[in-house]
This record gives structure tokens, sequence and C-alpha cells, in this order.
């Protein structure tokens, strides 16, 4: 059973995500990995955890070859330390298919665990069980209160609950039991009670989230808005880009600007990198400077421009800048949280001796200051630079300091149709419903889309198209209780893992000084 379950919740784990997008399988995934690490020792419960997570993420997150083979296969084995842990924990903590326990300890473990590895400098939101449910738009609105982690939450406690009832069934020794009934009767009977609780805290949410999808929010001021995507072709490649390069992108997006601004677009929004080098420091790009300060003042548009920059320091920066027709450049916000080996190398000087024998990088870009809104007109903009977009906590920050309007800016052509794009691509609905705001995403090559605040596509494009997509998007009026909670339901998992393993610790404790009995007294001289 072990290496089979590890190996069918690792396949039905990387089934859950496009291409496959078999979403429906999230609620039975982790069933067979609960079943194999009771049944197994802890030692090989943590085994079964690992081989089921190395399954799963080297099918999920392949794209990265495109990078480099030997950071696919590291982060690989990272991140399905997660799965070992959390299967070591449900055989440590929850070895019974009985009691709440059985339920809760999966549910919580695994919650805790996603959300960790979500944290810091390295954190990767990728794979994340809610993120199956991107087309659940009832379910989805569970967001705007718990964020991703509450519709994780239930759905590894739907998972728990029906490991504990096959696990009940199957069980040879009954655990507990009432007279005239048998033990493994009663035992069933409270496990299919808990399973119904959970079954139908879901189905509460998804009739609370097809409320909410229907109800009359009411009138909110609107902004018309316009993203554009360029598919010029180049855009994933890893050459420099030469002066035909900046000359075709200026061309392109300036006309796309210009059918923008006939479609009565107020605010225009160009894909992450759309303009090559330094828009505001290469002396070649002068004209193209001076165009975006004109083309803005005589549409009477704000652009929203992707481009790179050197600081006063001389540090590179991932950069959006803002034009308005009456202020020119009016503002500039700096990618904050950057991609590990993708836009900086960590350690690199430290770790030379062990780079140097590996392709990394050639440049590294810097992190900025801090999430803040641009101001674009009377619209307040909050722009997430492409990976930025996978995380909760950045919409939230955004949403934090005043913005009523969510943009991401993205430069997705290097994954070409891999999965990765449309993985990308689904998070945006998160951020939406989670904040409460609508979302604008320009992408170089697609998915280009614009998303209302309960995470639904009010248009999109096709991939690799040349086009741009105009509609008016509502400016967010009050906060989600998300936005002003953040993350208490993976707290609380965490926390009660923590509280659980403590008392396991002192349980073995007493046990061990129970084995050794009292401490004979020395004999008397």
């Amino acid at each position: 059973m072990g290496a089979l379950g590890a190996v069918a919740t690792g396949a039905m784990l990387a089934a859950l995500f496009p291409n496959v997008g078999a979403s429906g399988m999230a609620w039975v995934a982790l069933v067979p990995l609960i079943l194999a690490a009771r049944a197994s020792t802890p030692r090989g419960a943590a085994c079964q955890g690992f081989a089921a997570g190395v399954l799963f993420f080297l099918i999920l997150i392949e794209w990265i070859r495109l990078f480099d083979t030997t950071a696919w296969i590291a982060a690989s084995l990272v991140l399905a330390a997660y799965v070992a842990l959390f299967a070591l924990l449900v055989r440590l903590l929850a070895p019974a298919p009985t009691g709440w326990r059985a339920l809760l300890v999966p549910a919580s473990a695994w919650t805790a665990l996603e959300w960790a590895r979500g944290l810091g400098t390295f954190g990767f939101t990728w794979g994340g069980l809610a993120y199956s449910q991107h087309g659940n738009l009832p379910l989805l609105q569970l967001a705007s209160v718990t964020g991703p982690y509450g519709i994780t939450f239930l759905i590894a406690a739907v998972n728990a609950g029906l490991a504990s009832m096959i696990g009940v069934a199957w069980s040879g020794k009954p655990l507990a039991g009432r007279e005239g009934v048998s033990p493994r009767s009663g035992d069933l009977r409270g496990t299919l009670a808990r399973l119904g609780v959970v079954v139908a805290a879901v189905g509460l949410c998804a009739a609370w989230g097809y409320y909410r999808l229907h109800r009359d929010a009411g009138a909110a001021p609107k902004v018309r808005v316009a993203v554009l995507q360029g598919a010029l072709g180049w855009e994933g490649d890893r050459l420099p880009r030469v002066t035909d390069a900046m000359r075709e992108s200026s061309e392109v997006y300036l006309r796309l600007t210009e059918e923008a601004a006939r479609q009565g677009a107020q605010i225009v929004i160009w894909p992450e990198s759309s303009v090559p080098g330094q828009v505001e420091l290469d002396p070649g790009l002068r004209p193209l400077r001076e165009a975006l300060v004109a083309t803005s003042t005589r549409l009477r548009v704000s652009l929203l421009v992707g481009s790179s920059h050197r600081d006063e320091a001389g540090r590179l920066l991932n950069s959006t800048f803002l034009y308005t027709p009456d202020s020119g450049l009016a503002g500039r916000y700096d990618k904050v949280h950057l991609v590990p080996y993708g836009e900086f190398t960590p350690w690199r000087q430290p770790l030379d001796f062990l780079y140097r024998h590996f392709p990394v990088i050639d440049h590294e870009f810097h992190p900025g200051k801090g999430h803040f809104p641009l101001r674009a007109g009377e619209a307040p903009v909050g722009v997430a630079i492409c990976f930025e977009s996978a995380f909760p906590g950045i919409a939230r920050a955004l949403r934090r300091a005043g913005a009523r309007l969510l943009v991401v800016m993205t430069n997705d052509a290097w994954f070409g149709e891999r999965s990765a794009t449309w993985q990308h691509y689904h998070m945006a609905a998160f951020r939406a419903v989670e904040s409460g705001a609508a979302v604008a995403r320009a992408s170089t090559s697609g998915i280009t889309a614009l998303i209302d605040p309960y995470g639904r596509a009010i248009t999109e494009t096709r991939l690799f198209e040349r086009t741009l997509r105009v509609g008016d998007l509502p400016l967010a009026q009050r906060p989600t209780p998300y936005q002003l909670a953040g993350d208490v339901i993976a707290w609380l998992s965490a926390l009660a893992i923590l509280l659980l393993l403590g008392i396991q610790w002192r349980r073995s404790r007493r046990s061990m000084a129970g084995l050794q009995g009292p401490a004979t007294p020395k004999a008397e001289a």
C-alpha cells in the first residue's frame, strides 16, 4: 500500500493543474497517502510522503527546466520535503482513523505546511490545493474571508474524512463500541458523522459563495482600463535587446495604445519588460520617453509601462513607470519579491566556488523598497510584477496601502504553451476575490485579462495573439475580511500542530521516565 499510495497521491496532485486540470480530484488526492502513512512506521511515512512530493513537483514545475535542469530537480526535492513532513505528522499525531484528531490533524498539517512554503525570499506558492478550484466560483468566494488557505483546509479535511472512513471500514481491530452494536460499526458511524460535518461546511460555504456572486453589490465608481498584449515573439529569449527589438516594441505598443484610447480607455497597461532596456535612462530610448509623455498628454490616458531601471546606487531594478496626462512621469514601482535564480542569484559571492560549475544568470536585479499604489487619475493602482501575483500577502499589502485597482504586469512568454502559463494566470482570480478589487492583467504573449472582484474573467485573450482588451472595472470600496485579518486559518493550523507536537513530546518524556522507574537510592555506608 505504501509505494502505491505515494504514487497515487503524487499523480493525482499533479493532475489537478493544467494541462490536465482534473480539479475534482483534489477532494480525494490525499487519501492514499494518509492511508499509507497510518499503515507505516514514522520513517516509512516520511519516505512515502517524500516520494509523493517528488512525483508531484517534478510534473508541476517541469517548466523550470527552461532555466536550468539542476534547479528543477533541486526545487522538486526541497518542495517534496513538505509533503514528507505532512505524512510524518499524520503518522505521529493521528495514527488512528477515529476521532476528530484523525480529521483535523491532516487538514491542519497540510494547510500550515502549504502556507509555510510560501513564506520568505524563497517562498513558492505553486501547487496550492486551493488553486485547483479556480473554476469553482462559489467556493472561490471563501477566499474573501479566509484567503486561499481556508479553501485548502476544507479540501484537506474532506480528504482526511474519507481516509478515516476507509481506514475504519477496513480496520481489522475495532477501537470503540457500544452495547448491542459492533465496535467497528460505532467507529464508522462516528467517522461518517464527522465527515458529514465537513461536507456540510463545504456546502454552506459554496451556497454563501453562490449568493455572493448573485447579490446586488451596489453601484461603485468605475474606470475604463485597457490591457495590451504585443506578442512580439522574442520576449522569452535570453538574447540582448537590440535596437530593432526596441523599435518594434515601441511601434507595436504605441499603436495598441492609440486603439485603446479610441475605445475610451482611461488607463492603458503595457506588460512587464514591454520596453527592453531602461526607458528612463538609456540615451537610445529618449524618443520613446518623449513619445510616452506626448501620447499620455494627447490621448488623456494614464500609461503603465514595464521596463528596467537603475537607482542612484546603480542597482538594477525591475520596474513599472506611470505616465499621466498632467504630470508626465508621475511615479515608479520597483518589484520587491524577485525570482531566485531567475532575477537574482542567492549568496552569489560566498557560493561562487559552486556557481562557477553551473549556469547562472549574468545580471542581478535588486528588490524595491516596498509595496505602494501609483495614482493613475482618480484610481490608486497597486502593481504586482509577474511572480509577485502568486503571493496573497502582496495584494493585501497593496490594498492596505490604499490601492483600489490591482494590476498584474507579466512576461510569461518564457513558458510558451506549458502549463505554467495557466497556473500563473489562475492565481489572479484569487487575488481579486481576496482583496475585493478588480484585476487588470497584461501579459506579453498571454494570457491577458480583465477580472472582476469575484474572480470572473470579464474578457481574456488567447496565447500569442497581438491584441488588446478594454473594459470598465469597479474601484474597490470596502476591505474584505481577509484583507483585515490575513492568514488566520493558516496561523491557527500551524499553532494546533505545534501544540499537539508539544503534548506528544511531553507524553513521550513521561513514558520514558516511567519505563526507567524511580532512581535507586544509594546504599548507606
